[in-house]
């Protein structure tokens, strides 16, 4: 085999291998942005659950009293957790895309209107240069206590972590 034969065969070798990691790389790229995709999908159907839980009755296992009113003292994370199927360690839930935990509930009672903030992060499985996914919401249901009406609103951001 002559020189240029082999230079040849040792730069396909080369191209090869470097288009082989390039497909890896973008492939995992994707896969952890999908897993994010994901996460912050499942996390908005949570949402919902947390705010029926503080507007149904105690008598069916919610925060709420018989004139209608959310009964602060009933929000606690551990209430909630269980009414809303967070009943893993730590308040969790493990999907497919990740592990969700309810991280902090604050509830006040006013006078005048009553104010709950839920705080809710999810850790995607995927993994990029050792950080996971990470997802985190904050639901906050304030109720006007003259008119009973709750008023939702959320945010969900994303972010990368390396763990909890």
């Amino acid at each position: 085999m002559g020189n240029q034969q082999i230079l040849l065969l040792v730069m396909s070798v080369i191209i090869v291998g470097v288009l082989i990691s390039l497909g890896i790389s973008l492939f995992l790229t994707q896969s952890y942005i999908a897993n994010r995709n994901a996460m912050s999908a499942e996390m908005t159907t949570y949402i919902p659950y947390m705010t029926k839980y503080c507007e149904t009755s105690k008598m069916l296992g919610g925060a709420g009293d018989k004139s209608g009113l959310i009964d602060a003292s009933l929000v606690t994370i551990a209430r909630l957790s269980g009414n809303i199927g967070f009943n893993g360690p730590n308040y969790s839930t493990t999907g497919e895309n990740g592990e969700f935990r309810i991280i902090s509930v604050r509830a006040r009672d006013f006078p005048a209107f009553t104010f709950i903030t839920i705080v809710v992060k999810g850790l995607g499985k995927h993994i990029k240069a050792g950080k996971h996914p990470v997802v985190t919401a904050s639901i906050t249901i304030v109720q006007i206590k003259a008119t009973k009406k709750i008023t939702e609103t959320h945010t969900v951001a994303v972010s990368d972590a390396a763990g909890w």
